[in-house]
């Protein structure tokens, strides 16, 4: 396994992505749901479109890797179908437990407690409910509107949120410490800067998503990470089912939109692709 590079560059990527982002919203070009969901479409759900080179790695068998990828996204499907509500709530932990996986370098048994606040905070602060971007995705996610009052105070829960995105990662001593300080800074600064769908677009793809793909390359390429090229190509297969899926959901189910569409595929890739992640990533450097 090589080892992923500690340098500046996955950190200055995610400041010249922050400034664009505010650039965005300070010229009036953050508005489009259109845009940004195709941005999470063609920039995010690729990141886990290589899950079918991640079976049977680290102790997996690959057939059984296989049949349980299938009947997470089966489930998945079945549950929002049949209690909207369940799968939102399910959906929200299992993103918070993998961004938090993802963000906080494994050490010691606290891993997952800190892993999963972490994860949390950053739903807690990007994804604000009374965005009049957000709440249409949350209303057709459960097919039924919501009430404004439940929201009273959310404010407070941002701002703690805020401060628990800083503290968490400074709790861990690792080589790269000030890299991920800077990084949570970035986060804190454009969540309170842009629209909620801008700032979750953003994080999910490229605080998440590109830093995620860069870390595979060199996880999945053995001694010798791949190159980019590589990885596209390999994530191109899954990517075009995903996007097929979606739009097969939208034909059939009219009343559906595309950005709802989309974050219930998101939604089924999430969970089994959370799992596999755990499983070859335990050792982030």
């Amino acid at each position: 396994m090589a080892s992923v590079p500690s340098g500046n560059h996955p950190t200055l990527i995610v400041l010249l992505s922050a400034v664009a982002a505010v650039a965005l919203q300070e010229f009036g070009l953050a508005s489009s749901p259109v845009v940004l969901g195709l941005a999470i479409a063609l920039l995010g759900i690729p990141h886990g479109a290589v899950d079918h080179h991640m079976m049977g790695v680290k102790g997996g068998r690959r057939t059984a890797d296989l049949f349980r990828y299938i009947a997470a996204i089966a489930l998945v499907i079945a549950v929002w179908l049949i209690s909207p509500p369940t799968m939102l709530a399910v959906f929200l932990m299992n993103s918070a437990w993998h961004f938090g996986d993802c963000d906080v370098p494994h050490a010691g048994r606290l891993h997952w407690l800190r892993a999963l606040t972490y994860g949390s905070s950053i739903l807690t602060l990007i994804i604000d409910p009374r965005s009049p971007t957000i709440q249409p995705i949350i209303e057709g996610l459960l097919r039924q509107p919501i009430d404004p009052w439940m929201f009273v105070g959310f404010e407070s829960y941002r701002a703690a949120a805020a401060a628990l995105v800083v503290i968490i990662p400074s709790m861990v001593s690792v080589p790269v410490i000030r890299h991920r300080l800077i990084r949570s800074a970035l986060i804190v600064a454009v969540a309170y800067s842009v629209d909620s769908l801008l700032a979750f677009t953003w994080y999910f793809t490229i605080v998440h998503a590109l830093t995620s793909m860069n870390d595979l390359r060199h996880h999945l390429g053995g001694r010798f990470p791949w190159s980019w090229r590589e990885l596209i190509v390999a994530a191109a297969p899954l990517s075009v089912v995903s996007f097929i899926g979606i739009g097969l959901a939208m034909l059939f189910l009219p009343q559906t939109s595309g950005l709802v569409a989309l974050f219930v595929a998101l939604s089924a890739l999430t969970l089994p692709h959370s799992v596999l992640f755990h499983r070859i990533y335990k050792m982030r450097l």
